[in-house]
């Protein structure tokens, strides 16, 4: 229980700075005018990003469970 209770508060902490960070950051970036007028052209790079994020991490780990095994 005390550990449950150790990590519930510590969660509740960074869910509220994440989204403090992330409505702030939309906040900011939604005023600049290529933003305002490229909405899609943004959303749709900060999908790729996020893809090529998770690609690159599951090929990073392979790599590390094969240098394990040998």
């Amino acid at each position: 229980k005390k550990e449950y209770n150790w990590f519930f508060k510590r969660n509740l902490i960074g869910i509220t700075l994440w989204t403090i960070l992330y409505c702030a950051l939309g906040v900011f970036f939604g005023n600049f005018d290529f933003v305002k007028n490229h909405f899609g052209i943004v959303a749709i790079g900060i999908g790729c990003i996020t893809i090529i994020t998770a690609i690159i991490s599951l090929f990073i780990r392979k790599l590390i469970l094969e240098r394990k095994q040998k």
